[in-house]
């Protein structure tokens, strides 16, 4: 049976060089969190089901190393937000939980970079596919193609991994991308960039999007959690 550790982090006082240096506060103080490793360093965190209930610590073996409930994850990740602009929280939650329990984030500093150049080289290249595809069912109802906009891809790509913990149009900070931005949005979850775009072309909200006349660019964000689901967003824009 796996054991539950509570550990209490305390401010201390180190001498060295002549300077005092103090504890400060771990995002995860005052949480319960579980450790089911203390000295493994984690390097991806995610949850396993919809909706998300746990949030797990994975090692870079993809072993479960410890968890903290998806509600408590959900506050942090909306009281630090803004220390975490990228909304990459499957890469920040890991190195908060090492600092959590004292471990130095340097020794798996180059294996978190990997997983995620890897992460969002697929990404990049499955949002591309559905752009691909966006256009040509624009171009087969005699509209013209959505040209690529540099930042509504970035903002694509932080909401689809927004929606793989609140499958929702609102964000975790409760805004909407449609009232902050003036953009038409479109989510999804299918497996395939092509049967994403055969689902928004099934449903006549999705459709409408896709195919109005006004809008001239496009952004896409493609989220794959730990799980397997992969989550789209689409970004409209006139």
């Amino acid at each position: 049976m796996k054991k539950k550790i509570i550990t209490t982090m305390l401010a201390t006082a180190m001498m060295a060089a002549g300077a005092i240096n103090t504890y400060a506060a771990n995002p995860l103080d005052g949480y319960d969190i579980m450790i089911y490793d203390q000295t493994t360093p984690a390097v991806f965190a995610a949850g396993k089901d919809w909706p998300i209930t746990t949030w797990y610590f994975y090692d870079q073996a993809h072993n479960i190393i410890g968890s903290m409930s998806g509600k408590d994850s959900l506050t942090i990740a909306q009281q630090y937000e803004s220390v975490n602009p990228d909304g990459r929280w499957e890469f920040w939650f890991p190195k908060v939980f090492n600092d959590y329990r004292g471990l130095d984030n340097s020794a798996n500093s180059v294996l978190t970079v990997k997983a995620e150049e890897n992460e969002v080289s697929s990404a990049e290249q499955w949002a591309m596919e559905v752009i691909k595809l966006t256009n040509a069912q624009r171009e087969n109802h005699g509209l013209p193609p959505l040209e690529v906009d540099v930042e509504l891809m970035k903002l694509a790509q932080t909401k689809a991994g927004e929606v793989s913990t609140k499958y929702s149009h609102e964000r975790p900070d409760g805004t909407r991308v449609s009232k902050t931005h003036g953009c038409g949005e479109n989510v999804g979850a299918k497996k395939s960039a092509e049967k994403q775009v055969t689902s928004w072309m099934s449903s006549e909200g999705h459709r409408t999007n896709l195919l109005l006349e006004r809008y001239q660019s496009i952004g896409v964000g493609c989220y794959q959690a730990e799980n397997g689901r992969t989550y789209w967003v689409q970004i409209f824009r006139p």
